[in-house]
């Protein structure tokens, strides 16, 4: 072989990976997904993965659960930061997690509502029952189109009044790591 075809075929292989590299590149957007500990077992509603992606359009969720059921005293937030500067989350998706509950995205400070309507602007959730899993999407217009978001979800499982379970993801007021759009 000589030096020409041997530096030519060098620059195919090269080429090769490079367009096979360009393939493999990821399309959708940054994302974050953290695993839970099974660390409310006495709630079928366990909480025991969240994940998050962050799109040029949308914000979408995926909350995995142990045994989400058709009937339940349970319920979830979904709680986003997107100022980093400001402690705690900005806005909450609220949901009960039984068959017919309804869902609200809401301005909050500190962990806790304060007191306002829910938002009017594009957002969805879906309660899938046979995969065991609570997702959908927040436009990025309602969050006000963040530079970065990172997440946190809490559930409440209040079957047994005298001893309500609570759970939370990836842990009780902290959020996972702060995804751009991608």
């Amino acid at each position: 072989m000589t030096k020409r075809s041997r530096a030519a075929s060098i620059l195919a292989v090269a080429g090769l990976t490079l367009a096979l590299l360009g393939l493999a590149a990821p399309a959708n957007a940054e994302r974050y997904s953290v695993d839970d500990p099974a660390d409310a077992s006495a709630s079928l509603n366990d909480i025991y993965g969240l994940t998050v992606r962050h799109g040029e359009q949308r914000v979408r969720f995926t909350i995995r659960v142990d045994d989400l059921r058709r009937s339940s005293s349970a319920g979830a937030t979904l709680f986003l930061d997107t100022n980093p500067a400001d402690k705690g989350p900005e806005y909450a998706l609220g949901t009960g997690l039984s068959d017919g509950t309804d869902y609200a995205l809401t301005k909050v400070e500190g962990w806790r509502g304060i007191g306002g309507q829910p938002l009017h602007c594009n957002y969805t959730l879906h309660l899938r029952y046979k995969a065991d899993v609570v997702d959908g999407w927040i436009s990025r217009g309602c969050l006000g189109q963040p530079d970065t978001v990172r997440a946190a979800v809490k559930m409440v499982d209040s079957h047994d009044a005298s001893h309500k379970i609570t759970d939370w993801a990836p842990a009780k007021k902290k959020f996972g790591l702060a995804v751009a759009p991608g």
